[in-house]
Parts: structure tokens; C-alpha cells; sequence
């Protein structure tokens, strides 16, 4: 198997489990106050590690890769919803559009990978790290704001009902 095609496939592969993933979570409550979704933002630690060596990069670089990032979290934030639902559990929104929303920016990736030119494999690994980062930090805390909006409503409404 050539070396591009095992990547197009592992790179498939981490997509449908993402995908898989929020689908699954669309019908599960979730629990522990939330705490869940800022879990993610731990598993981002490890690559801060592609810093500590020397860097190719220009300032302007990162930064152009920060804002892209951050623009690219502004429609994950506002797709990503909580409702309370008939069992009196929270569970993230159904949304299509969020699929959808995803799949662009994976693809975007795929197309920025693809035609960065004249940068050696480690800077386009730290440009697209600073790009995930700057896209799933900003996505997950206001998911987890937005949680924590959803259930502090909720125990209002538990507390005067009883």
C-alpha cells in the first residue's frame, strides 16, 4: 500500500469516528455536569510538544493559522445546542447542519494540506496543530458554557418546583 493512500485512509478513518462519535453522543445524556466536554482539550496537550524544537515558521504564519482557527470555531459554537428532553436529562441537540459544518472544515483541511507548498512536514504539523487548537479550545469551552447555561436553567426549575 503507498504511503498516501494508508494516510487517506487513517485520515477517513478518524473522520467517521468523530462523526460516529457525535452522532452517538446526540442520543446519550450527558453526565458529571459537563465536565465531559472540556475532555477533549487535555488530549491537545501532547502536541504542544511540536514547540519545543526550533520552529521554521514566521510569526505571521502562526498567527494567519490561529485565525483561521478561530474562525472556524465561530459555526461549531453556534451549531452545537443542549436540551433537556422528556427524561429530564441534558443531551446535546440534534443537528445536521453540524455534521455538515464538521465535514467543511475537515475538508478545507484536506485542501490546505494538500497545496501548502515550499514548507517541510514539521511546519505544515505545527500549523495545522495551531489551527485544531485554535478551532476545538474556543468549540468546546462555549459547549461547555452553553451546557452549564442548560443546567443551571434546569436546577432552577427542579429547585422551585419542589
Amino acid at each position: 500500500m503507498q504511503q498516501g493512500s494508508y494516510s487517506i485512509t487513517i485520515f477517513l478513518l478518524v473522520i467517521g469516528l468523530v462523526i460516529f462519535r457525535r452522532m452517538r453522543s446526540m442520543n446519550r445524556p450527558i453526565n458529571n455536569k459537563g465536565r465531559r466536554l472540556l475532555l477533549p482539550l487535555f488530549f491537545l496537550l501532547p502536541g504542544f510538544s511540536l514547540y519545543a524544537a526550533p520552529i521554521q515558521l514566521a510569526d505571521w504564519q502562526i498567527g494567519i493559522a490561529a485565525g483561521i482557527g478561530l474562525l472556524l470555531s465561530i459555526p461549531l459554537i453556534i451549531l452545537s445546542g443542549y436540551e433537556v428532553r422528556e427524561d429530564d436529562q441534558i443531551y446535546a441537540k440534534k443537528s445536521i447542519a453540524f455534521i455538515a459544518t464538521f465535514l467543511v472544515i475537515v475538508l478545507l483541511r484536506a485542501y490546505f494540506r494538500r497545496h501548502l507548498q515550499g514548507l517541510d512536514p514539521k511546519s505544515i504539523g505545527i500549523l495545522f496543530y495551531t489551527l485544531a487548537v485554535c478551532y476545538i479550545v474556543p468549540w468546546r469551552i462555549g459547549c461547555y458554557m452553553k451546557f452549564r447555561k442548560v443546567y443551571v436553567e434546569k436546577a432552577k426549575i427542579e429547585t422551585s418546583i419542589s
